[in-house]
């Protein structure tokens, strides 16, 4: 069977960076294990999408589905607006084509997708063990056969939508099992700046804000197996790429102090030329062992989520800090030399939030950049599934599963103010500018705290 994979390019506005800088790591994760059971694997970069038109059957026709017999797509709630529409074309251009989604945002709204979209199957959580058994059962229109594989949501040949119960998580073994290789042997040469490696699943806390799969949850390789993924990741980052940055993505790189020092003293002592890019909580990176196990010149960044500047926005996100308490951690990695390397993120205008609360949050931000020589970035807040979404009518926010089908979305400029009200009715238009001057002022004076 031969089975085609990719990922939409959300949509670009002239203002937009498009693609990141580094490839999705699902869909190449996908194609690895799909062809360990003999499937004909294609897997279309999104990088080479990034000028199809999707509303256009007869291009996604030529550049997608040309001699193939499943159409597999990764979707996250930025993508999904141009994803089905492009699923929309597909059935247009070939009524008989499979087309199977996954993700995040698919896992989230999968009985949505169902009815709104000509979405043959959802796989729902973690597909690392179920996307073959659906291709399976697919290929032979053994509806029976769906019936027996758990977390999918799909529609049987009578039209039913059939949601069947949840699949366990992966357990540790597993995850091992199917996640020990990276998977960038095929990427295309010359594309991306850096290579993603997963070593981890999951994270020990509960922030309110959070997408990810596995809230209170971790599960890791093992140091053997960690350190072979990173040892292929790295050949992969030096003969493909344009920088040579190996991003370590995993939600919470500091959750084992053991693991963590024994990967970090490996990566220490490889002569290669490349940087990393980590991410981790700011508690967690005060002991003198892990302090002295950070080489500055092979980490580029260190990423830390802070999120708030005040301290009652830190206890409604929960992220088990105080402004003091943040403060003395930053204090500790000035004295250590590693303030430089760190970079502290913040979410402004999440949906309690008035301007008062996002000009807070600036000037905590400035103040961490003057006083700790830290680097600090600031975003708007988007609403994407977690917790928030959840609750979402509690904070005034009037919203559906409809507003994500928009390709655009998640622009805020003077053209979608529309959308950006909807999703931040707490914060005015008066005050909406009020931020944006603060943000001016503080750039003027050299404190660059937003698109770093």
């Amino acid at each position: 069977m031969k089975v085609t994979i990719s990922f939409v390019p959300q949509k670009r506005m002239f203002n937009s960076r498009g693609l990141d800088s580094q490839p999705v790591q699902s869909i190449y994760l996908l194609g690895k294990i799909l062809k360990k059971s003999d499937y004909d694997v294609t897997i279309v970069d999104p990088y080479f999408l990034e000028d199809l038109d999707v509303t256009d059957p007869v291009e996604v026709e030529r550049r997608l589905l040309k001699d193939t017999d499943a159409l597999l797509l990764s979707v996250n709630t930025f993508n999904w607006g141009n994803t089905k529409t492009l699923i929309e074309s597909a059935k247009k251009a070939r009524i008989d084509i499979p087309i199977i989604v996954g993700g995040i945002h698919a896992s989230s709204f999968d009985q949505y997708i169902i009815e709104h979209s000509p979405v043959d199957v959802v796989i729902r959580g973690e597909g690392e063990k179920r996307d073959a058994l659906v291709l399976e059962k697919l290929s032979k229109k053994d509806w029976n056969g769906l019936k027996e594989i758990k977390g999918i949501t799909y529609r049987d040949d009578k039209g039913n939508l059939i949601r069947n119960a949840d699949a366990i998580p992966l357990t540790v073994d597993e995850y091992n099992e199917y996640n020990a290789d990276s998977p960038f042997h095929c990427l295309p040469k010359g594309v991306y700046n850096g290579i993603p490696c997963e070593t981890s699943r999951g994270c020990m806390y509960n922030c309110i804000f959070c997408g990810i799969d596995g809230h209170r949850s971790w599960k890791s390789l093992t140091v053997k197996n960690t350190i072979h993924k990173i040892e292929q990741a790295i050949e992969n980052v030096q003969m493909l790429t344009n920088n040579g940055f190996l991003t370590i993505t995993d939600d919470c790189f500091t959750s084992n102090k053991e693991r963590m020092i024994t990967v970090l003293n490996y990566l220490n002592r490889r002569p290669d030329n490349f940087q990393l890019v980590l991410e981790g909580r700011l508690n967690e990176l005060q002991s003198p062992e892990v302090m002295a196990a950070i080489n500055i010149d092979r980490v580029k960044r260190f990423l830390v989520g802070v999120e708030c500047g005040y301290n009652e926005g830190l206890k409604k996100v929960r992220k088990g800090y105080t402004v003091d308490s943040l403060e003395r951690c930053l204090s500790n990695i000035k004295a250590s030399g590693l303030n430089k390397m760190i970079y502290c993120s913040f979410i402004i205008a999440l949906p309690w939030e008035t301007e008062k609360e996002c000009i807070q949050t600036i000037r905590f931000a400035a103040k961490i950049m003057e006083k700790y020589g830290v680097q600090s970035n600031i975003s708007f807040w988007s609403i994407i599934p977690s917790e928030l979404w959840t609750t979402r009518v509690e904070y005034g926010i009037q919203l559906d599963e409809t507003f994500f089908d928009n390709p655009l979305w998640f622009f805020h400029n003077e053209n979608q103010m529309d959308e950006f009200r909807r999703i931040h009715p707490n914060l005015s238009a008066k005050g909406l500018i009020k931020v944006e001057k603060v943000l001016a002022m503080y750039r003027e004076r050299g404190y660059k705290l937003t698109d770093n």
